[in-house]
């Protein structure tokens, strides 16, 4: 990843191209389809509805600029670091970030288990995305948790802010593990 040394801003784009969910493996569908029945059983129609409204929001916007202000705050010391910034495609180079396998975690009151995802990661200059540069992967970030820092329960439906810190996780992560190259 030597040319992130020669480069001021790096594009960041999130997919979620067959992501798996929860400890079993379910398909986005099956996820969706099992937490929608869920939420509608033991809440309402609507609250099942926002959920999934919610869920893509965090997606395509909350979680993805978490990484990159992550990346970003854990790197701004380095020497060589460049600015990571979401969706600017006239930075010469792109990260795409595809979730492969996200865990909500839960809190049962007597235990609680922190959210966890896993994102593969590709480089590839803006204007080729058909020649990657670098593959690398994150593996199982585990999220912080703090239930008094809204990582407490949101049942029936799965706490999106406790994703988000998964992904914060793994920009401190990958900006951890960039440090050897450009400072």
């Amino acid at each position: 990843m030597e040319f992130l040394n020669n480069t001021e801003k790096v594009n960041v784009v999130f997919t979620f191209e067959k992501p798996l969910y929860n400890g079993d493996n379910l398909t986005e569908k099956e996820f969706l389809d099992y937490i929608t029945k869920k939420i509608v059983t033991n809440a309402n129609e609507a609250m099942a509805k926002e959920f999934v409204q919610n869920l893509e929001k965090a997606k395509y916007d909350d979680w993805p600029k978490e990484f990159a202000e992550t990346i970003n705050e854990w790197s701004s010391e380095y020497k060589n670091a460049p600015t990571f910034v979401v969706d600017d495609t006239t930075a010469l180079y792109t990260m795409k970030v595809n979730t492969t396998w996200m865990y909500f975690g839960y809190d049962a009151e007597i235990i609680d288990r922190p959210s966890k995802a896993t994102m593969d990661i590709e480089f590839y200059k803006t204007t080729n995305p058909d020649e990657i540069i670098e593959r690398t992967s994150i593996s199982r970030a585990m999220g912080t948790y703090n239930k008094t820092h809204g990582d407490g329960e949101t049942w029936p439906k799965p706490n999106l802010n406790r994703m988000r810190k998964a992904y914060d996780r793994a920009g401190y992560k990958f900006a951890k593990a960039i440090k050897r190259i450009v400072d």
